[in-house]
């Protein structure tokens, strides 16, 4: 595992590439020990970290009640293999912070729709969204998941896993979705012509063309045998 440190007056940024695991955690824990006097903010990019074992776990969690007494310290860049790591400890889920990550694995029916809205909802709660913002978010979702259980496996079925994700440095939420159906990507749908009366439209379209209108970014990508729609929104 390589640890980079870059220090800039009372922050201290720690980026690790590789892997954070028996062997290497000693080595992170005796750089963040001999690191932190004088730090008020530190801050781990997991951008390039492919796996943390529970002793990598552990010297976080070490380094978050150092840190608890003295400033703040912030994970970004976590992918999903490797907060899965944090999911399936729950003590450690406090390491992302309070709402800042949740995950929900759920079949991908109409008939969850409910579970699906009050998971969104508690966290947009939690982030103090608007109003306006909450709404537009919660279209959106019912949009996007919807449409999975409704042609993603057709005839089949299968789950759908949704990753919320709250940037409270950047102040932005993000929504993604994935699901091991059939490979389509909605955003290569043409934007249907609102100018045309219903009757002549052609059917389809709409949903996605207003989930692109009330959402800041839609990015979608094919990846591991999975759909993967990403919706992004300030708060």
């Amino acid at each position: 595992m390589t640890i980079n440190k870059d220090v800039k007056g009372k922050t201290l940024t720690i980026a690790l590439e590789g892997r954070l695991d028996t062997t290497t955690a000693p080595s992170l824990e005796e750089e963040v020990n001999s690191s932190l006097e004088n730090i008020e903010e530190l801050t781990f990019d997991f951008a390039k970290l492919e796996y943390i074992s529970s002793a990598g776990l552990r010297v976080l969690l070490s380094a978050q009640k150092k840190m608890n007494k003295q400033g703040k310290m912030i994970v970004k860049n976590v992918s999903e293999e490797v907060s899965n790591r944090f999911f399936r400890y729950p003590y450690y889920r406090m390491i992302l912070g309070k709402g800042r990550m949740k995950k929900l694995e759920i079949e991908a029916d109409v008939n969850q729709l409910n579970d699906v809205m009050a998971f969104v909802e508690e966290s947009l709660d939690e982030a103090g969204a608007t109003p306006k913002t909450a709404m537009q978010v919660n279209l959106a979702v019912e949009e996007i998941f919807v449409n999975i259980a409704h042609y993603a496996y057709s005839p089949g079925k299968g789950n759908a896993t949704i990753i919320l994700d709250i940037d409270e440095e950047a102040g932005e939420l993000s929504v993604q979705f994935r699901d091991s159906g059939v490979p389509y990507n909605p955003l290569e749908k043409e934007d249907p012509d609102i100018t045309v009366p219903v009757a002549d439209r052609q059917i389809g379209g709409l949903g996605i063309f207003m989930t692109k209108k009330v959402m800041d970014d839609v990015i979608y990508e094919h990846k591991d045998g999975q759909n993967i729609l990403t919706l992004k929104k300030k708060l």
